[in-house]
């Protein structure tokens, strides 16, 4: 009977002695995993036995390399790609009289000449029709913001594409045109300033040196008004000059013949 029980006892002993094996192990396991989850850096994914960087912004140009690569990627991605180094804006400072041109800094190892595709934006909304480097006169208005994605292309190969900043539009100059410029002699001198402003500003009118003693001016209507102590038949000259309310001017010389 003593026998029968202790092949029991042992039987029990051995079966609790796998069951605790068997619990390690999985603890075992569970620990490794969680310490290689932490051993990979959290900018990386896991692909795979390698760990690989999360691919960036395609408009983070600065970090591409000079093959035009995302740092990491691999595979078809080892192709060339044209990239956009920079855009830079022709003028700079445009006014609505103005084409703007994206002139584009560009890059390629390949042998195919790089073209682009072009998008234009006028305040973040996109302008419809408009797939050149040149955006036309006309489509924009005084303080708007343009700005362009230029898409490159070279040998069936398409590049990153590439944001540019924007720039905003300028104030255009006001005109300034003397009407009237014959006097007679004896007559208090008469004089009358127009000018229209591209953008519908208000302008106001000043003299500027060098001008005759006496001369006055309206600064609202342009109206010039001159008393001389002496005059004599000849051709006089004065300055004026036209502002619009963001301060763009425009200044003449002009002359006037007393008969």
């Amino acid at each position: 009977m003593k026998t029968v029980k202790t092949k029991k006892n042992a039987r029990k002993r051995r079966q609790r002695l796998w069951n605790i094996y068997i619990v390690l192990a999985v603890v075992g396991v569970f620990v490794i995993l969680i310490l290689y989850a932490f051993s990979v850096p959290p900018d990386k994914k896991i692909e795979g036995d390698k760990g690989i960087k999360k691919p960036l912004s395609p408009f983070e140009v600065e970090k591409r390399d000079i093959k035009g690569k995302l740092p990491g990627q691999k595979s078809r991605d080892d192709i060339e790609r044209p990239i956009i180094k920079s855009i830079k804006f022709i003028p700079e400072q445009p006014t609505i009289f103005d084409d703007i041109k994206a002139e584009v800094t560009s890059s390629y190892k390949g042998d195919g000449r790089i073209t682009c595709m072009y998008q234009w934006k006028i305040n973040g909304k996109t302008v419809d029709g408009v797939k050149g480097d040149t955006l036309s006169a006309g489509l924009f208005k005084k303080k708007d913001q343009i700005s362009v994605i230029a898409t490159p292309y070279a040998d069936g190969i398409e590049g990153y594409p590439y944001e540019s900043m924007f720039i905003v539009v300028h104030s255009a100059p006001p005109s300034l045109e003397l009407r009237e410029t014959k006097q007679k002699l004896n007559n208090t001198i008469e004089l009358q300033l127009v000018s229209k402003d591209p953008d519908n500003d208000k302008v106001t009118f000043s003299l500027e040196e060098p001008y005759p003693e006496g001369i006055t001016i309206n600064k609202e209507t342009g109206k010039i008004t001159w008393k001389p102590k002496e005059k004599e038949k000849r051709i006089y000259k004065f300055r004026a000059s036209a502002t619009d309310i963001d301060g763009v001017k425009t200044t003449k010389t002009f002359e006037f013949i007393v008969e």
